[in-house]
């Protein structure tokens, strides 16, 4: 993702620091859960990868915004967490990276993956 040069925001689902458990093991990173997204993403020291964390602009015209903070939402936000009770309806669009399936309805996008095994 880093050598694309665009940036790209995200956020946690439950399953995802699973998928990074071998680079965590290889780097001998030491992260405290509360803060793994962050402290993961600022020990990999990419440049264009980021955990929203308040409110971004992420384009000029039109003007939109990404954030993870529910006060800072309005029509030009795209709201993502991890998980809240209810939809943001006041979001351009919700996104949510709670695990168990995927989900879309109105400005609602959960993005969770049912995985069996």
């Amino acid at each position: 993702m880093d050598s694309l040069e665009v940036p790209f925001y995200f956020v946690w689902g439950n399953r995802d620091i699973f998928l990074f458990m071998d680079i965590i093991a290889e780097k001998g990173i030491h992260v405290k859960v509360k803060d793994f997204a962050n402290d993961f993403v600022s020990s990999l020291n990419l440049k264009n990868v980021y955990h929203v964390s308040d409110r971004v602009k992420v384009f000029c015209d039109p003007e939109l915004y990404v954030s993870s903070n529910k006060g800072l939402v309005d029509r030009r936000t795209i709201f993502v967490t991890h998980f809240v009770r209810g939809v943001v309806s006041d979001a351009l669009l919700h996104l949510e990276g709670h695990v168990h399936y995927g989900q879309a309805k109105g400005n609602y996008v959960n993005l969770g993956v049912f995985v069996s095994r």
